[in-house]
């Protein structure tokens, strides 16, 4: 069993996809370390949520289903911009993990070296096609059907939902 793991994204917002993800790495590893990226982005179209929303809303749909305070640690991180350093920036900034869980090629590809042979973390690949096959969700698709005031609430944790309507997540994006 691998002792810590690495799972880096935007999280705009987090949904059951990103729960279902974290839930399967944990069946493997110890403890994850959730990075959210692109911190400085928010109140756009593409980013409606601040760092800190987002990282309120990992913690409150994690513990929500069970999963305890000792099993995750979510670091924020704004973004570096330069694929050959970021790799090894987001290790420079996080504790110490065994392992990378992406699904993202590009992630993929700057943690095994295609931009710089520096980084001392190998990434184990998520097949998010399989996993979207069995749920369908993506941040657009909650994001899309959030301004288009269609029913979304059962794509994310009801912790979750209850944060994005307080946060007023429907203005936001409209």
């Amino acid at each position: 069993m691998q002792k810590v793991a690495l799972f880096i994204g935007r999280f705009q917002p987090f949904h059951n996809g990103h729960l279902d993800i974290i839930k399967r790495i944990l069946k493997e590893n110890k403890k994850v370390i959730i990075v959210v990226g692109s911190t400085e982005h928010s109140f756009e179209n593409k980013n409606p949520l601040t760092a800190l929303e987002r990282k309120k809303i990992i913690k409150s749909a994690l513990k929500e289903n069970g999963i305890k305070d000792s099993q995750f640690k979510v670091v924020l991180l704004k973004d570096l911009n330069d694929f050959a350093n970021w790799a090894n920036y987001v290790l420079k900034n996080i504790p110490k993990v065994d392992v990378l869980y992406t699904g993202s090629t590009l992630v993929k590809d700057c943690f095994s070296g295609k931009y710089s042979k520096a980084c001392k973390i190998k990434p184990k690949s998520i097949k998010i096609e399989k996993i979207r096959k069995i749920l369908p969700i993506s941040g657009t698709l909650v994001r899309g059907k959030i301004k288009k005031g269609q029913s979304w609430e059962s794509l994310v944790s009801k912790n979750a939902a209850k944060l994005l309507k307080k946060w007023k997540i429907a203005n936001r994006l409209k």
